[in-house]
């Protein structure tokens, strides 16, 4: 690899960390690791706006956008050390509201409101506030 003659400072001193960490790494591995150890700060801050607004396609499984929200923020944001999950979950649920099919959103949101509706009821209350729901009509 004749580009590494051509590393100097912070650069080079990553290249020997990384060599000795990764021996037998392949070369297009090490290019994307370089890539992305030095990358633009504004192109993070470009990739989260770019996250903070993606949108579900009409035709787009809601599982599939769910999928594409998390490997979006995984690609950006390495938490693995997090311990408080409920900011990353926050910040996520927020992104699906915001990009969401609107018959889907309103669905959701109606689910949630009836899910907390019933979790202020006693269990007596709580059947016989969705059983009405539940029997067939004749």
């Amino acid at each position: 690899m004749c580009i590494i003659t051509r590393l100097k400072g912070p650069a080079l001193k990553w290249h020997s960390q990384r060599t000795r960490a990764h021996p037998n790494e392949a070369y297009a591995a090490w290019k994307q690791a370089l890539k992305d150890n030095f990358k633009h700060p504004a192109g993070r801050d470009k990739q989260i706006q770019k996250l903070e607004n993606i949108t579900q396609k009409p035709n787009q499984l809601v599982r599939m956008f769910i999928d594409k929200i998390d490997s979006s923020y995984n690609a950006i944001c390495d938490d693995t050390g997090n311990n408080n999950l409920s900011i990353k979950n926050d910040l996520l649920d927020k992104i699906l509201l915001r990009g969401i099919l609107k018959p889907i959103k309103n669905l959701m949101v109606l689910t949630e409101c009836y899910q907390k509706s019933l979790l202020g009821m006693t269990h007596k209350e709580r059947h016989c506030y969705v059983r009405p729901l539940c029997t067939k009509r004749k």
